[in-house]
């Protein structure tokens, strides 16, 4: 809505960035362990106008780097949601690409320094990943006629079936 809004009322997304950004330091800085959810809302709507090119990138590594510089307990979530939300986006992005994998990597050094509990170490494990999914190899596909491809597909489908999953 905003994208669609700032066409036509050029200052809308400047004010909403401001105060965003503002929220955004207030909720870091402040470093009291309650309102995690207000935390992740902010964080996830300036993913999302990144995604929609109304917030600068630069806005976005800066929050990535605030919650970096203390990577503990709600931070490592917010980090987590700032990932999941535009990270594929940042990392995908031509202009980007190296500068966010350097992020990941530096994530992924902190998560191995401090020896995180299973749940946060999970998070962001997950994150980088959907940010920076592995490497697969090229699937080799058997040179069949098209009848076996599909014949082969329906068995598979049928014994998906009998396994209890729905089609």
């Amino acid at each position: 809505m905003v994208a669609t809004l700032s066409t036509c009322m050029k200052d809308i997304s400047s004010m909403l960035l401001q105060l965003l950004e503002e929220e955004f330091n207030f909720l870091i800085n402040k470093k009291d362990q309650m309102n995690i959810e207000t935390k992740i809302r902010n964080i996830r709507f300036i993913g999302e106008l990144c995604k929609f090119k109304v917030s600068p990138t630069g806005l976005v590594f800066s929050c990535l780097k605030a919650c970096l510089d203390d990577f503990t307990h709600h931070n490592i979530d917010v980090v987590c949601n700032l990932l999941e939300t535009c990270g594929h986006f940042l990392y995908r992005s031509p202009e980007t690409t190296m500068r966010m994998a350097n992020m990941l990597e530096l994530l992924m050094r902190f998560k191995n320094v401090k020896n995180l509990d299973p749940h946060p170490s999970t998070l962001v494990e997950n994150a980088y990943y959907l940010c920076k999914p592995p490497e697969r190899s090229a699937r080799v596909s058997k040179n069949r006629p098209p009848l076996h491809q599909v014949l082969e597909e329906v068995r598979l489908g049928l014994e998906l079936n009998d396994h209890g999953m729905q089609q």
